[in-house]
């Protein structure tokens, strides 16, 4: 996986996810997308965006006028069935510039909120804005369509009754230190940043008018791969602000632990108003030792003063019940003002300007979340090439098996469905992930989204006469799933555990796709439908595994690839996993005496030592011969 660049945001943002009732998700009958012509364009981080009217004529819109956003960006979805999962897509408000003539042509523009696929989340009780990574995407996704007096305009709030009561010339500030570089075990969906020891990495948030005399909170976790005692140590310029000592690992249990885990969390006065901050791992000699950044949060308060980029406002300590509060950005001209608590339904807020200060005033009951900016500082989107062909998934009927392929393997997904068709009038639905993710994730990349999908469709089915029974993925997968083919394999995403530092605690599971029922997710629950996946790579491995399942479709005889059960296991983890297959042998041929049990344990075999490590050789010729 490529590093990604420092991820930062000015302030913390809250998300609203509106959610439906857990038990009973509702569905639209149809999606929008099924007619019309539609534009996707893509954003990387939260602000206003502009569009301009020729923008639109070169996208294909013969009246700019016309368009209409949507999207149903909620960020990286829930991985259990709360409730919450996003359904087709929604209409985004916008704000149209029409200039002085009030006709919208040639240098006019529209503007949007847009964010990206990363979220802050207040907690309240903690009182720390919480990041929420998405694990699937970096770049989010807007729809365009021309849609006749359709478009959703952004409002004007009103002025709030009463007078205010509290006055705010501050926000809270975050930002993250992150750099996804490279996963320990290739397993799990955590990534860190390896670090030289003795080396100063350089920690340097976009924080300006930072308040002095407010304590800055900060988050820290790393880990380190030592039989010695390691050591990070964080510091504010010169000072040093923390040591943190690391605890040894065995580095010859390839299976336990690989690297040692450490949080700390802590505060400190700001230096300045912009600081600098910087990590050094310490080996204590050890040259074998590695140590690994997974992220640093750092959270303050900084002065409302408007500079060169857009300005986020989020106040922690004006959220009471029945409060007014007057908020004063230090500016050197009357700026917009939009709340965007709901970032589906931006509002406008009334603002006035006089000395220096452009002020407004709003009822602040709950946190609210605010953008202040001009037109000499909009962001542009990236308009993706080519139109988006017209799909409506919501409409499929029931149907016994789901096909998810990747484009590449469709002719072959269709020949299969074909074979299973006729062999015993199995009905397939033939799906790509992206068209999944254009009607249920706003077109980001999510596996929850291709689970959202599937339980969509298994929910209509059991109120039909053909129940979904099984779902195949059709193309191989990657703990990498940010990087797409032809870079990678992951053709398909892949759900991933959280640990990604355990070897025997990190796993990767296609059961994910099968846990259908309300609070099911991650790994709980029971499976609903049989899944499988066909790890091709290309067009000759796909070609070659549908002939063979071909072959075995139409050869009736019970050959000995369908009586003989081969049990493989190692002898790791105390012969748990020697267990389990005892277990599994038992149950099979009391179930189905035909069976033949033929069992490949490693602790039968002969182990071999060499400088690559551990070896059976004896046992892999064994499980080709039976191949």
């Amino acid at each position: 996986m490529k590093c990604k660049s420092i991820l930062s945001c000015y302030l913390a943002f809250v998300a609203v996810l509106l959610a439906l009732p857990a038990s009973g998700q509702g569905y639209v009958s149809s999606s929008l997308l099924r007619s019309g012509r539609w534009i996707k364009i893509a954003v990387t981080e939260p602000g206003i965006y502009r569009i301009g009217y020729s923008g639109l004529k070169n996208m294909g819109f013969a009246d700019p006028s016309a368009v209409a956003l949507y999207g149903n960006n909620s960020g990286q979805l829930s991985f259990y069935n709360n409730g919450t999962a996003p359904d087709d897509l929604r209409e985004i408000s916008f704000m149209t510039d029409r200039g002085s003539d009030n006709i919208f042509n040639e240098g006019d523009f529209i503007i949007f909120y847009g964010e990206g696929t990363h979220r802050y989340r207040y907690n309240k009780s903690t009182g720390y804005y919480d990041f929420l990574r998405h694990h699937y995407s970096d770049t989010a996704y807007y729809f365009l369509t021309a849609r006749p007096g359709a478009a959703q305009p952004v409002t004007t709030e009103e002025l709030p009754s009463g007078a205010p009561g509290r006055f705010s010339v501050a926000t809270d500030v975050t930002f993250r230190y992150e750099t996804e570089g490279v996963n320990l075990i290739k397993s799990g969906r955590e990534w860190y940043q390896q670090v030289i020891p003795g080396k100063e990495n350089q920690v340097i948030p976009l924080f300006s008018n930072l308040i002095t005399g407010e304590r800055i909170r900060y988050r820290f976790r790393a880990l380190a791969r030592s039989d010695k005692e390691s050591l990070f140590m964080l510091k504010q310029g010169m000072t040093v602000i923390k040591n943190i000592p690391v605890s040894p690992v065995n580095m010859r249990d390839l299976n336990g632990v690989y690297a040692t885990v450490i949080t700390a969390a802590d505060s400190c006065y700001p230096e300045s108003s912009a600081p600098l901050f910087s990590v050094i791992f310490s080996n204590s000699g050890d040259l074998a030792a590695s140590g690994y950044i997974d992220y640093m949060d750092l959270q303050g308060r900084a002065q409302l003063k408007y500079t060169d980029r857009q300005l986020f406002i989020s106040d922690s300590r004006t959220a009471a019940e029945g409060s007014v509060t007057q908020f004063s950005i230090t500016s050197s001209n009357l700026l917009k003002v939009w709340d965007v608590t709901d970032p589906f339904s931006p509002v406008a807020i009334q603002a006035t300007f006089s000395a220096g200060k452009t002020t407004f005033a709003v009822n602040t009951d709950s946190l609210r979340q605010f953008i202040a900016f001009d037109n000499q500082h909009l962001m542009q989107p990236i308009i993706v090439p080519g139109e988006i062909p017209n799909q409506d998934l919501h409409s499929l009927p029931p149907a016994k098996m789901i096909i998810v392929t990747h484009p590449l393997f469709v002719p072959y997904a269709e020949r299969l469905a074909e074979m299973h068709l006729s062999d015993d009038g199995t009905t397939s639905l033939i799906v790509t992930p992206r068209q999944i993710y254009n009607e249920f994730s706003g077109g980001i990349p999510d596996a929850v989204a291709i689970r959202n999908f599937v339980r969509m469709v298994h929910e209509k089915g059991k109120t039909s006469s053909i129940p979904l029974k099984y779902l195949l993925l059709f193309g191989d997968g990657s703990y990498e799933n940010k990087t797409p083919p032809p870079l990678n394999t992951s053709f398909i995403p892949t759900w991933q555990s959280v640990n990604s530092h355990v070897g025997v605690l990190s796993f990767t599971s296609d059961d994910f796709y099968g846990l259908l029922d309300d609070g099911e997710g991650e790994a709980d629950g029971l499976l609903d439908i049989g899944i499988g996946r066909l790890p091709v790579t290309d067009t000759t491995g796909a070609g070659i595994v549908t002939r063979k399942i071909g072959s075995y479709l139409l050869t009736p005889a019970f050959g000995s690839w369908k009586n003989i059960l081969c049990m493989v296991a190692d002898d790791e983890d105390g012969n748990l996993h020697m267990t389990d297959a005892e277990s599994l042998s038992a149950q099979a041929y009391a179930s189905a005496p035909p069976l033949t049990v033929d069992k490949i344990y490693l602790d039968a075999y002969r182990q071999e030592t060499s400088v690559t490590g551990n070896s059976y050789p004896d046992a892999v010729a064994a499980i080709n011969d039976r191949i």
